[in-house]
């Protein structure tokens, strides 16, 4: 005989089981955005680092802004995906104890079975599979500098570190910026170093901070400290794409890397006054990019967060676009820092050091739209005679780099109207000289 559950159509059963099991139900409807860290070990987040070998993330404990390091500031701990804390403080890599804000945020990047961490004047390493702390690197190269960013290229063997080189206190440059580069390939006693100092041209206005490594092509992506009262044309991040490294010696003061404006990051200085930080570059070289103005701090929270996106599909990296969030997630995303990519999940993960807690977001179900700057006015569209001279010309006068997209598509479009138009002509003229050459004849 028949038995009655199957006789009850699949759907229904299918709808009972999910109703009854929240966790299934719910992942109909899970947000893009979610908050899955909290907890007494979680201080003040200023980055956090997956470790695709052990499936852990790594996080450190920062401090406020403008109050001096102390308690647990600058300590690492390791957790599992789900929230669950696997190891509390096993590793400390000193931060500046420069109470100025953004100074030095302790980016950490894991290569094999080593963490290395930015700290004041050095590189921390630790061993992933023991927490062991390992010999600092950089200790005398890199005194007097703050580091901040790490990021690591895997065709070069190199480590990359910045420094911002700018003093928000007394609003101007400190003479620090740096991007140095660290050989982990080689087999001398010490890792060889080079520095990339004295930043001029279209890097005059670049003051690094975080760092990511495009792994299809070597190119670094670097996000700027951006103020009101940086030049306008400061760019929120940089393109670094002519990397190389020449290692002669112990240290070698390197030549200006070929780092350029990202056009479409230039539109979100200014008036939004926002603070570049965290970078990373997704499996499909799509490269994300967190940014936060002076409004969102710890006692104001009315400033305005974002997360930006500028797509692979988009060659020449016209187009920015931002994280389209719904009211009940828009405020998870205050003062985002350095991310972390989940390349197993496919997900950011991002802390906020002002509410002390960590967010995913899921990059397959969020969703990124084409950024506007809400505090200037609307652009006027551009005619098709203006996006010609941009794109064929590069008279972009007047145009912002969302503008014009796409490829130069000139006259030779209209191919047919440049050839036959002469060719009418010629005709033209050569009947009316027919016609007064027998004009002539009749004439005699």
């Amino acid at each position: 005989m028949r038995s009655v559950v199957s006789s009850i159509p699949f759907g229904i059963i299918a709808w009972f089981l999910a109703s009854a099991n929240p966790v299934v139900a719910a992942n109909h409807h899970t947000p893009a955005v979610q908050e899955l860290y909290t907890g007494s070990f979680i201080q003040f987040p200023e980055s956090i680092e997956y470790d695709p070998l052990h499936d852990v993330y790594f996080i450190h404990k920062g401090r406020l802004p403008m109050v001096p390091v102390g308690g647990k500031t600058a300590w690492i701990s390791v957790m599992h995906p789900d929230g669950r804390l696997l190891k509390e403080d096993f590793g400390h890599c000193p931060l500046s104890r420069n109470p100025e804000p953004y100074a030095n945020l302790g980016a950490m990047v894991v290569v094999a079975n080593r963490l290395y961490v930015a700290g004041e004047g050095k590189v921390c390493v630790f061993d992933t599979d023991t927490y062991a702390t390992l010999p600092q690197i950089g200790v005398v190269e890199f005194g007097g500098y703050l580091l901040n960013g790490l990021g690591y290229s895997a065709h070069t063997k190199t480590l990359w570190v910045t420094s911002t080189g700018y003093d928000l206190r007394a609003d101007e440059p400190d003479g620090r910026q740096m991007i140095a580069s660290i050989d982990l390939g080689s087999h001398a006693i010490t890792n060889p170093i080079m520095k990339h100092v004295n930043f001029h041209g279209e890097m005059a206005y670049l003051y690094p901070k975080a760092v990511a490594v495009d792994t299809h092509n070597g190119d670094l992506y670097v996000t700027s400290l951006v103020t009101s009262h940086v030049h306008s044309s400061a760019s929120a991040m940089y393109r670094c794409t002519r990397v190389y490294a020449s290692y002669t010696g112990s240290v070698q003061i390197g030549k200006p890397l070929d780092c350029r404006p990202v056009k479409s990051t230039i539109m979100i200085r200014g008036t939004l006054g926002l603070h570049g930080d965290g970078v990373v570059v997704d499996r499909d070289g799509n490269v994300y990019f967190s940014a936060y103005n002076s409004g969102a701090s710890m006692l104001h929270l009315t400033g305005k967060s974002y997360l930006f996106r500028v797509s692979n599909g988009d060659k020449e990296m016209h187009l920015l676009e931002s994280l389209v969030v719904d009211g009940a997630s828009d405020h998870k995303l205050v003062t985002p820092s350095e991310m972390g990519y989940d390349t197993l999940r496919h997900r950011l993960v991002i802390p906020s050091f002002s509410t002390s807690r960590y967010y995913t977001v899921d990059l397959q179900r969020a969703v990124f739209a084409p950024f506007s700057n809400p505090y200037e006015p609307p652009v006027k569209q551009a005619t098709e005679a203006q996006c010609r001279r941009c794109l064929c010309y590069g008279d972009c006068t007047g145009l912002q780099p969302n503008q014009c997209l796409g490829d130069c598509k000139g006259s030779w479009e209209n191919w047919w109207f440049v050839v036959l138009v002469p060719l009418v002509v010629c005709n033209l003229a050569g009947c009316a000289w027919y016609v007064r050459k027998a004009v002539v004849r009749e004439t005699i």
